[in-house]
């Protein structure tokens, strides 16, 4: 599968999960899909990161705008932000690195249970 559709998919995922899973089904998602479909380290993890990150900060930007960014902005005020829209981006940066590390961690579990088989290479300790 390639990059874009596997981010396209966690965030969906999450997306249809999110009303009956708690917070952390961000993590559930992205490593129980980096379980069963292959990928290398790094693109798990920007993939998870990218696709709950992009939700999370949607989620949270329709919700800012549907209440008309009252309860944002009060929030800010109590952390020592000029505006709620701080909220928001620090909201995408933890549901990203959620995603992203349930991906790493999907992966590798993955890794444990199918190891890449390497073909030897002859070399200076080979026998």
């Amino acid at each position: 599968m390639y990059f874009l559709i596997k981010t396209i998919l966690i965030a969906f995922i999450t997306w249809i999960a999110g009303p009956t899973l708690p917070w952390y089904g961000a993590v559930i998602v992205p490593m129980a899909f980096f379980i069963i479909f292959p990928s290398k380290g790094i693109n798990a993890f920007l993939s998870g990161f990218l696709g709950v990150g992009l939700l999370w900060l949607a989620l949270s930007f329709q919700l800012n705008e549907a209440n008309g960014s009252l309860l944002a902005d009060k929030m800010a005020l109590l952390f020592g932000f000029n505006s709620g829209n701080w909220l928001i981006l620090i909201t995408w940066g933890l549901g990203g690195i959620a995603g992203g590390i349930g991906a790493l961690a999907g992966y590798s579990a993955r890794q444990l249970v199918f190891p890449n088989k390497k073909k030897e290479r002859g070399g200076y300790y080979s026998a």
